[in-house]
């Protein structure tokens, strides 16, 4: 066998010659390692290997109780693998480093765009099979609904402690969630609901047009086609990451300067804004409550914007707290209230759900709707989930093409009929029962009956 390996090798070496001249059998030699296996080693003694041809690891260490166990050991010879091993830091493999029995998802939507989303949630799909485990977590409601089988609610009091709801079916376990309460088994795991509110009394006041525009930054060009937003009105903005979503709310609010205005010199908005942007980057000692954006506001508060806004949010909780220690999802909260809080006709929102679980996503999402409502303002938002998306928008925005070279901000259009011309692009189908406790909007699973039915009629979003 080795004097096999030894001809390859010279061949190898030798470009194809049968032999090697003496001189340059050193030479072969060195670039040989053989590897020195007892005999009794195997494959089903394999405790860990890193992957083909990598590093394998043979046994683990077996400490006794009231004994001190020493590694002893050269360089990369596997001691601090069998530590990680004991530490549980790594799983055994038994070798088995290709097709696992178990996988584990920790927010695998995080960071992804509403595309890349459920592209991502076929490819976890297709893992399953009759032996195989698949477990997700993630903060997006739709795509835990476009994935699971079945769905564990955790509820409890945070950093305190959590508690392990029994498992449901996906529609019962949203609806649960959202509910707060399983009056099948008179459970309660939420003080208030997050119960979705379909019928709204508006009184629509003014409105807000922008022109046809073009913009070129770099490489990258953005058309806007025009369009108008009205008071008590949420728009929505959906499209990839890169297509311009946040230059297009940067061009409502002026701050970035268009190239073309069709039929204008220069165009200025005729109406104030208020700008929450996507990356937020406060620095300072000082508390929230110290925070000049927010502290001019606090003694005139009115209480509905308590209620409706800081409330929602757990604001008052942020307060002494300072600004630098905040987590990103603390931050965004604040940061929301912030924007919606100043004086302004129109709230631009860049991805308010950002860094936010999934209850806070809601919370947000109504915060801005009853907000928007109970001032009679506007508010244009870019947003990647489309729950929370759903949850707020009476129009749709949304912005495609060629990314990352050119793209084209398409005019507003009404809640159902865009998302009935954006869905198809993501091959999802969406469902909205009225009758439903929560009237939470569905995703059907892919090949199901009800997504073939509503495929084949081209109804992508269905409100029954």
């Amino acid at each position: 066998m080795l004097l096999n390996q030894i001809g390859q090798k010279r061949r190898r070496f030798c470009g194809g010659a049968e032999e090697t001249p003496a001189k340059d059998l050193s030479k072969v030699m060195a670039h040989l390692r053989i590897p020195h296996l007892t005999t009794d080693l195997d494959k089903d003694t394999t405790t860990y290997s890193y992957g083909p041809n990598s590093f394998k690891l043979f046994g683990i260490p077996a400490p006794r109780p009231g004994e001190l166990l020493g590694l002893l050991g050269t360089h990369s010879i596997g001691k601090s693998t069998a530590l990680k091993l004991l530490a549980g830091v790594l799983n055994p493999n038994l070798g088995r480093f290709n097709k696992a029995d178990v996988y584990i998802f920790d927010e695998p939507s995080s960071l992804l765009d509403v595309r890349q989303k459920f592209k991502a949630a076929q490819v976890i799909r297709s893992l399953l099979t009759l032996d195989s485990y698949v477990i997700v977590a993630d903060n997006d409601i739709s795509l835990l609904d476009y994935l699971s089988d079945a769905i564990y609610c955790l509820y409890g009091k945070p950093e305190a402690h959590g508690i392990l709801s029994p498992d449901y079916c996906v529609r019962s376990g949203i609806e649960v969630f959202l509910a707060g309460f399983d009056h099948t088994r008179n459970l309660r795991i939420r003080d208030e609901s997050l119960i979705f509110e379909i019928e709204w009394k508006r009184q629509f006041l003014s409105r807000y047009k922008y022109p046809n525009m073009r913009i070129t930054i770099g490489d990258f060009k953005l058309e806007v086609m025009e369009g108008e937003f009205t008071d008590c009105q949420v728009s929505v903005v959906l499209g990839e990451s890169g297509s311009g979503k946040t230059t297009f709310l940067q061009l409502l609010g002026d701050m970035v300067p268009p190239d073309y205005v069709e039929g204008l010199q220069l165009w200025q908005p005729k109406f104030p804004v208020s700008y929450k942007p996507q990356i937020i980057g406060w620095r300072g000692e000082c508390t929230v409550r110290q925070m000049p954006e927010l502290s001019l506001h606090l003694e005139d508060m009115h209480p509905a914007f308590v209620r409706d806004v800081m409330k929602p949010l757990q604001i008052e909780q942020l307060l002494d707290r300072k600004v630098e220690s905040l987590s990103p999802g603390e931050t965004q909260r604040v940061a929301l209230t912030i924007c919606l809080g100043s004086p302004a006709s129109v709230y631009l929102i860049d991805e308010p759900g950002a860094y936010l679980d999934s209850e806070l996503r809601i919370n947000a999402a109504m915060a801005i709707r009853r907000h928007v409502l109970r001032m009679r303002k506007a508010a244009v938002v870019v947003e990647h989930d489309l729950t929370m998306a759903t949850y707020m928008a009476d129009q749709l925005i949304v912005v495609d093409g060629n990314v990352p070279t050119n793209c084209t901000t398409n005019p507003p259009y009404p809640l159902v009929s865009r998302m009935n011309r954006f869905l198809p692009h993501l091959d999802i189908t969406f469902r909205r029962n009225r009758m439903s406790l929560t009237h939470t909007p569905r995703v059907n699973k892919l090949g199901s009956m009800e997504d073939t039915r509503q495929k084949d009629a081209g109804n992508y979003y269905d409100v029954v």
